[in-house]
């Protein structure tokens, strides 16, 4: 018996260890993600110099990431522009789940809204609330231990989302103010992942894996883009600097006697 809880002793000290490296590495990219919600919200503001290198105005962002113009182009071809009303119902779809006050519901319904935001976008037509079926009242009843696995659900031929929110907009969309609301979203439900339950092996993998997929359908459109807009930027002013000191050269004064 002795040698029996000795074991049982050291398997609790193992995963107590292993939720404190987790919570570890939970906080770092916690901490990581909400610094670069942040300055995206500051560049959007205007005045904020990208990299500390090039400086970019609300114009220059109105012009590179937000043409209008751009939205007859492919999606794929397009800037963030094609993307603002895809932020904007993440946005108002994720909101409402912040105030689910247990983790594991939490991150479930997280999950399961980001699985069905991909099947949306993947699927134009299924955006339009004429074409979705809405499950009403449907609370996910899962065992807390079991794997996190979202998947989108059907009625007929036609997608049943839990919480994936999509309607018709009755003008466009400021894509400034789409920004500081999507990203105050996604900032609070990083600090929601700042938490002990969090920790837990079936948790950490599920939050893990929606920090990289707000990653990719987020942030990494956001940051191509800028670069792509910076090196814009900074290739007018080298030419600009290069017609400057083409005319100083004709007037360039020789203080040879």
């Amino acid at each position: 018996n002795a040698e029996y809880m000795g074991k049982r002793s050291t398997l609790v000290d193992d995963s107590i260890e292993h939720r404190l490296a987790n919570l570890t590495t939970l906080q770092t990219v916690i901490a990581g993600r909400k610094e670069e919600l942040e300055y995206i919200k500051r560049l959007h503001a205007g005045g904020v110099y990208w990299m500390n290198v090039v400086g970019i105005t609300k114009d220059d962002l109105l012009r590179g990431l937000y043409d209008k113009s751009e939205k007859d182009k492919p999606k794929k071809a397009q800037t963030c522009i094609g993307r603002i009303e895809d932020w904007f119902f993440l946005g108002v779809t994720l909101a409402p789940l912040l105030e689910l006050p247990d983790s594991s519901q939490f991150v479930r319904a997280l999950a399961q809204s980001i699985e069905e935001f991909e099947y949306a976008i993947a699927n134009p037509a299924s955006q339009s609330l004429k074409f979705l079926l809405r499950e009403s009242n449907v609370q996910m009843m899962v065992d807390p231990s079991e794997p996190v696995r979202p998947k989108v659900r059907f009625n007929g031929s036609q997608p049943a989302f839990l919480y994936m929110e999509s309607f018709s907009l009755p003008c466009d969309l400021d894509p400034f103010e789409v920004m500081f609301s999507l990203c105050d979203v996604l900032s609070d439900m990083y600090s929601r992942f700042d938490s002990d339950d969090c920790s837990a092996s079936v948790l950490y993998d599920a939050v893990l894996k929606l920090d990289q997929r707000i990653k990719k359908h987020v942030l990494s459109y956001l940051v191509r883009d800028l670069e792509v807009l910076a090196s814009s930027i900074m290739a007018t002013q080298l030419a600009s600097l290069d017609t400057v000191f083409a005319f100083g050269e004709q007037f360039r004064i020789d203080d040879a006697k």
